[in-house]
């Protein structure tokens, strides 16, 4: 399950999210064999919600505002959250906010070359994203997430750089 799903789950059920995930179809299908472990997802279910409370999303069992924003977010929702919520994406230019948002999105190919801003504003912007997804990690590989949140991947900001100034 996403992080949003799992706060939208934890808004509706809080400590019920684990008798649901019980009678879901998942576990249906795991009985029968043709799925992994019950357990193990809902081990997953269970770091996942820390990971969570550790980062405030959740609090005293609540949905925070920072989890309320999650939640309407899919894919790269944590990432995405951290750096709202650090204040680093009103202290962006728009080009830089182009870049960053790639960064996180983007997945590059092995052996394909990049070519990478060298500036010194660029390489703040790649040290302060990858410190604040660097944190989640932290956090995941604490709880033994079998998915963890990936890295930033910068090698495709120079053609998005060069996209955002009206290059072809």
């Amino acid at each position: 399950l996403s992080y949003s799903t799992v706060l939208t789950l934890w808004s509706h059920l809080k400590g019920r999210i684990f008798h649901a995930a019980e009678q879901s179809l998942s576990n249906f299908l795991a009985q029968d064999g043709r799925r992994r472990d019950f357990g193990h997802k809902i081990e997953q279910i269970r770091g996942k919600l820390q990971v969570l409370k550790q980062l405030g999303y959740i609090l005293d069992d609540e949905i925070t505002d920072k989890g309320a924003l999650t939640m309407k977010i899919y894919g790269y929702e944590l990432p995405i959250s951290e750096l709202f919520f650090s204040g680093l994406l009103d202290q962006v230019s728009d080009e830089e906010l182009g870049m960053l948002l790639c960064a996180v999105c983007y997945e590059s190919k092995k052996g394909f070359r990049y070519r990478t801003p060298e500036d010194g504003r660029f390489r703040w912007l790649r040290r302060t994203v990858s410190r604040a997804v660097e944190r989640i990690i932290r956090q995941e590989q604490g709880v033994h997430l079998e998915v963890e949140t990936r890295p930033p991947d910068f090698r495709l900001s120079g053609a998005v750089q060069a996209w955002m100034r009206g290059s072809d």
